[in-house]
């Protein structure tokens, strides 16, 4: 459009001066690090201080009146935008050149990559990632109604367009800071809105009945149920292969077992008492901790080895990196987890999406087997259930367990588990998440 391919829009709210020196060397990085074939343009969320840099470097100024938010602001620029890419850029990171070439080229690799996130460490980051223009075209603007300051209105926007079929990826950048959340820390901002109810209530899950971060589980799940349910939907060419991976995963999960996901666990917030109980109450308990192990402390890992207690590893915690590693790389860590003092359980959990050839031989040579979401990698020759959210919305015959359960504090969950368990004559295995802190 115009010969422009990348939109690049920043919504900016500047309220001091040590804001809008950061916001400066914001403006300079992406002046020397974009191309002929971009744009660059700035949405001033009525700053009172920085604006002359802002008028000065931007290649279109726009000056909002009032403050629109975050994501009012991203709206404001994509209503101009030329690109067939749209980037959004917080004032608080700093990039070096090269960024844009390899955000071209990673888009046009495949066409089912709808976002992706820029930054340094992997996993999805909110402060500088972009989408395809044709998923504006298609699901519209940020909700601006739901999150008028912007919190949490990143993962809303990522929900809805990975609940139609496309994917996040990650490129990982060198030179790449973000000295996070410089908007919202400023005194003058927290003095006026610091009470304000997109602060003091989730609004994501006010809106979607989950938590905002599940979206991108939640977006894959939601997009499978739709392409088995409408093939005609499939623009991907990927109904087969999913079909085959759903019926597949259907076969992996045990009669008469209630999985129940309860999302991250927290050292000080486990809640071990209540899992002594149920081990106690239910002959062959177990609960599955997928283990965030890059901070992991040895007495927190003591305490939560229990005859009951699984232990898998994690990738997450990687922040992405996992997805290059060599096949040697892989097998070094995943070793290094299941010998003592860990002694995990011989898996490895990642979604299926992001299952690399490396990741998958290294598995099959240790014998391990895999957690995967929300299907099974097509060469998986082990696995063992598909990540618990999405496992129990997939089997009907566990449709009520899950509206049964979801949404509920931990106390009120285990007695509505045990009732249930009871009820029905199943045996309870419990899953979650583990993130282990210092």
């Amino acid at each position: 459009m115009d010969g422009i391919k990348i939109s690049i829009v920043a919504p900016i709210m500047c309220l001091n001066d040590e804001n809008a020196r950061m916001t400066a060397k914001m403006i300079s990085d992406i002046n020397s690090s974009k191309t002929e074939i971009s744009e660059f343009i700035i949405v001033d969320n009525a700053s009172t201080h920085g604006v002359e840099e802002m008028k000065n470097g931007a290649d279109i100024y726009l000056k909002q009146e009032k403050n629109r938010g975050w994501g009012g602001g991203i709206n404001v620029g994509m209503s101009i935008a030329k690109g067939d890419y749209f980037v959004f850029a917080n004032n608080d990171i700093e990039v070096k050149p090269g960024w844009a070439e390899k955000l071209i080229a990673r888009f046009e690799s495949n066409p089912k990559i709808g976002t992706i996130s820029m930054n340094e460490r992997g996993g999805f980051s909110g402060a500088f990632f972009a989408i395809r223009r044709e998923i504006y075209e298609k699901i519209g603007e940020f909700d601006e109604t739901n999150f008028p300051l912007g919190h949490a209105q990143d993962c809303d926007y990522l929900y809805r367009l990975m609940k139609e079929g496309w994917d996040d990826n990650v490129l990982l950048l060198d030179g790449y800071k973000h000295h996070c959340r410089k908007t919202y820390n400023q005194k003058e901002f927290k003095d006026k809105y610091l009470h304000h109810v997109n602060f003091s209530k989730s609004d994501f899950h006010l809106k979607w009945g989950f938590k905002e971060m599940q979206w991108e589980a939640r977006g894959h799940a939601d997009w499978t149920a739709t392409l088995l349910a409408h093939p005609e939907k499939d623009r991907f060419n990927e109904y087969e292969k999913i079909k085959q991976q759903y019926d597949a995963s259907r076969q992996n999960l045990p009669a008469k077992t209630l999985i129940v996901s309860y999302d991250d666990l927290w050292e000080g917030n486990d809640h071990w008492e209540e899992f002594e109980k149920l081990a106690d109450e239910f002959p062959g308990f177990k609960v599955t901790f997928f283990v965030i192990t890059g901070k992991c402390s040895e007495k927190f890992l003591k305490k939560i080895q229990k005859p009951w207690a699984e232990l898998v590893f994690h990738s997450w915690e990687h922040s992405g990196l996992w997805q290059h590693w060599s096949k040697n790389e892989t097998k070094t860590w995943l070793q290094k987890y299941s010998a003592p003092p860990y002694n995990f359980k011989k898996g490895f959990k990642a979604p299926a999406y992001k299952m690399t050839d490396n990741i998958q031989d290294a598995c099959d040579e240790l014998d391990y087997w895999i957690v995967s979401s929300p299907t099974i990698p097509t060469r998986v020759k082990k696995h063992w259930y598909t990540y618990p959210s999405e496992g129990i919305m997939h089997y009907e015959s566990y449709s009520e367990a899950y509206g049964h359960l979801q949404n509920k504090d931990f106390s009120k969950l285990i007695d509505d588990v045990r009732q249930f368990c009871k009820t029905h004559n199943v045996t309870f295995k419990f899953i979650s998440e583990v993130i282990i802190t210092q």
